[in-house]
């Protein structure tokens, strides 16, 4: 239940994280995951981190928007990003279950596409896979 150090080269002592000895050891379940194996792999968290914070980038209310957060039932949860213009609707499943809810839109949302999240939002109605999310442009 603590954090442990990052493993960074797959095969070698500490994982890379360093020459001294860590305060936590590194957990042998930790090597296929160190980032030189993560990097070669397009489908790997780290890949997939890199995409969704460069996408990000491109939406100025992501970066630099106010948040409003929307009355939704767990394990949704849902939050708006605006600065000007720019309104952008969140929405995460934040269980392993697909989901299934309606939100309380005003005015209408246009999913964008690019995230890498799996999910669909159709007017109102709201479908998540396990831990998906989407992403939509509010006007």
């Amino acid at each position: 239940g603590a954090r442990t150090p990052m493993p960074w080269r797959s095969g070698v002592t500490h994982a890379g994280f360093s020459s001294g000895e860590p305060w936590l050891p590194v957990d042998p379940a930790h090597d296929p995951l160190a980032v030189d194996r993560q990097e070669t792999d397009k489908t790997s968290t780290l890949n997939f981190t890199r995409a969704l914070f460069a996408w990000r980038k491109q939406h100025r209310a992501l970066m630099e928007g106010a948040i409003r957060f929307l009355d939704t039932d767990e394990p949704v949860l849902a939050f708006e990003r605006s600065v000007s213009d720019d309104r952008i609707l969140c929405v995460f499943n934040l269980s392993a279950e697909p989901v299934q809810a309606d939100l309380a839109l005003t005015g209408s949302a246009k999913t964008l596409d690019g995230a890498g999240l799996e999910g669909e939002l159709d007017g109102v109605h709201l479908r998540l896979p396990g831990y998906g999310g989407v992403f939509a442009a509010l006007e």
